[in-house]
C-alpha cells in the first residue's frame, strides 16, 4: 500500500512552472477556485489565484509577481474551459476582477453561496443572509477543519481578505498560504456535494444555472445586471410591506427573529424607501413631451411586468395620426407621452423598444387599430399582448355565440369588472368614448 500523501500547498510565480501545473489540473474534473484581491478604487487588483483539488493539493498563483501566468502559464485558457467545473463562493467578484484585468470570462461556475440562496428561496425564504465561507460550511458541511487556525491572524478572515493589504505583501509567509489555502479546501468535497445534492433533490438546477450566469457575466451585461437589482429591492420592499400588513405597531425591532427576513429587511431598507411606504400616494397623471424625461420615465417602466396601453388616434384618412400613447401602471399611475407634440419620444425616449418588449405584458383594448397604426407610421411591433376585448369574445364563443357584441371599455367593466370609477364623468363628452 502506499502512504497515504498529505494535501500539499504549491505556491506558482514562474509561467513555465505554471504551464505544467495547468497541464495536471487540466485532468482534473472539478477544481475550487478563490481570487484574493486587494480593494484598490473601483475595480480590485488581483494578487492571488486559488485552485484546490478534490485530494486537497492548493496551487497558489501569483499574479502580483508575474501577470504572464494568465497566457504563458496556461491560467486564462484553464479559467474559461467548460470541461472543468469551478467550485466557488461569491463568484460575483473574481468575475468581475478577471474580465476587467485580463478579459477572462468564467464557464462552468457552480457558486456555493449562490446554491444557498436558491435553496432557501425554494423554502420560501425571500432576502439572502450575509454568510462568509466559513458560516456556510457551519451551516452544510462535514469540514472539521478550522478556517482561521491561527488567533492573531485575524485579517486573514474570508470576508476581509479582499479588502485587506496583507495579500499585498511578499514574499508570502507560510501562514498567509495556509490560510488562503483553506478558503478553498472548505469548498470541496464537502460543502459543495453537501449542495449539489440538495439542489439536484429538489430540481433546482436550471434555476441555479440562471443565477450563476447573471453574477458571472455582471460586468458584461448591464441590463441582466440591472434586472437583478430590481429583484433584489422588490423582494426587500416585499418583506418590508408584509412587515407593515401582519406585525403589530407595537412591535419592536428587538422582537425580531435573528436572520428572519423582516430583521434583515429593517436592517437593508433605506428610510426614504420606508419613508414612503407610510405615505399613501395618490395615483398621477403625468404628461411626457421631452426626450429626456420619456427615457427616464421608460426606464422606470421596463421594471414592470404588466402595463396598460392604449393609443389614442386623429382618424384622418386610411391611415390615422397618432397623437397620444397611454400607459397605465398596477399602482394607478397614468404616463401620457405626446407623440403629437416630439415624435422623437419613440426612438430617443425608448418608447419604440418599451411597446416591442417581451418582457412586459401590455393589457390593452383594441390592439388591432393600435398596433396598425403603430407599425405603419412607427415600425413598431407589439408583443405579449392582452386584448381584453379579444378575451371577452374568446369566452362568449366558447359559451355559444357566434357574433361578436361591439361593446366599449365602459360596458366592458359593466359586464366584467368590480373597477367603480365613472369613465366618462361629463355627459357633454360623449365623443371622448373609447
Amino acid at each position: 500500500m502506499t502512504e497515504s500523501k498529505e494535501p500539499k500547498d504549491v505556491l506558482i510565480t514562474d509561467s513555465q512552472h505554471c504551464k505544467e501545473v495547468v497541464s495536471t489540473l487540466n485532468r482534473e474534473s472539478v477544481l475550487a477556485v478563490h481570487c484574493l484581491i486587494l480593494d484598490k478604487g473601483f475595480i480590485g487588483k488581483l494578487t492571488l489565484v486559488l485552485m484546490g483539488t478534490y485530494s486537497g493539493d492548493v496551487y497558489l498563483f501569483d499574479i502580483q509577481e508575474n501577470m504572464d501566468l494568465f497566457t504563458d502559464g496556461g491560467l486564462h485558457s484553464l479559467l474559461e474551459s467548460n470541461g472543468i467545473l469551478k467550485v466557488m463562493k461569491g463568484c460575483r467578484t473574481d468575475s468581475y476582477t478577471l474580465y476587467k484585468q485580463f478579459k477572462v470570462t468564467l464557464h462552468n461556475v457552480f457558486d456555493v453561496k449562490i446554491a444557498d440562496d436558491v435553496i432557501e428561496e425554494h423554502n420560501g425564504r425571500l432576502l439572502h443572509q450575509r454568510l462568509n465561507i466559513q458560516e456556510l460550511c457551519e451551516k452544510h458541511s462535514t469540514y472539521s477543519q478550522v478556517l482561521y487556525s491561527n488567533e492573531n491572524i485575524e485579517d486573514f478572515k474570508e470576508q476581509s481578505a479582499a479588502r485587506t493589504e496583507l495579500w499585498g505583501t511578499r514574499p508570502l509567509t507560510a501562514d498567509m498560504m495556509s490560510s488562503a489555502a483553506n478558503l478553498v479546501r472548505a469548498l470541496i468535497p464537502h460543502l459543495y456535494e453537501k449542495l449539489k445534492c440538495c439542489i439536484e433533490n429538489n430540481q433546482l438546477e436550471k434555476f441555479l444555472t440562471e443565477r450563476i450566469q447573471e453574477e458571472v457575466t455582471c460586468c458584461q451585461d448591464h441590463d441582466r445586471n440591472e434586472q437583478q437589482k430590481q429583484r433584489r429591492k422588490d423582494n426587500l420592499m416585499k418583506v418590508i410591506h408584509s412587515i407593515n400588513d401582519q406585525l403589530k405597531t407595537s412591535t419592536k425591532y428587538s422582537d425580531l427573529t435573528v436572520d428572519s427576513d423582516e430583521k434583515l429587511a429593517v436592517d437593508r431598507v433605506n428610510y426614504w424607501e420606508a419613508k414612503d411606504m407610510t405615505e399613501s400616494k395618490e395615483p398621477k397623471d403625468v404628461l411626457i413631451t421631452d426626450s429626456q424625461h420619456c427615457k427616464e420615465v421608460v426606464s422606470t417602466l421596463n421594471r414592470e411586468s404588466v402595463l396598460a396601453v392604449h393609443c389614442l388616434i386623429l382618424d384622418k384618412g386610411f391611415i390615422g395620426k397618432l397623437t397620444l400613447v397611454l400607459m397605465g401602471t398596477y399602482s394607478g399611475d397614468v404616463y401620457l407621452f405626446d407623440i403629437q407634440e416630439n415624435m422623437d419620444l419613440f426612438t430617443d425616449g425608448g418608447l419604440h423598444s418599451l411597446l416591442e418588449s417581451n418582457g412586459i405584458l401590455k393589457v390593452m383594448k383594441g390592439c388591432r387599430t393600435d398596433s396598425y397604426t403603430l407599425y405603419k407610421q412607427f415600425k413598431v411591433t407589439l408583443h405579449n399582448v392582452f386584448d381584453v376585448k379579444i378575451a371577452d369574445d374568446v369566452i362568449e364563443e366558447h359559451d355559444g355565440r357566434l357574433l361578436h357584441q361591439r361593446l366599449n371599455i365602459q360596458e366592458l367593466c359593466e359586464k366584467h369588472s368590480t373597477y367603480s370609477q365613472v369613465l366618462y364623468s361629463r355627459e357633454n363628452i360623449e365623443d371622448f368614448k373609447v
